[in-house]
């Protein structure tokens, strides 16, 4: 599986999960199930890290000459 689409996966279920947050905040859930909120709000944070981790992966450059040394 490439990177770009491993960080769309990512992304889509931060969006569910941040939605699944939001649904449960405007519903007083969150107040209810303290146990499933904070859980959900973990999930969340490592997903955003491990997407930006990805992003910084994917965005260094290296040289021609870097890459041919690797050959080597």
């Amino acid at each position: 599986m490439s990177l770009f689409l491993m960080i769309q996966q990512y992304e889509n279920e931060l969006a569910r999960i941040r939605g699944q947050i939001r649904s449960m905040e405007q519903t007083g859930e969150a107040d209810t199930d303290r146990r499933k909120y904070r859980q959900l709000k973990q999930i969340r944070s490592e997903l955003q890290s491990s997407i930006r981790q990805m992003k910084q992966y994917t965005k260094k450059a290296v040289s021609y000459t870097h890459l041919r040394a690797h050959e080597t």
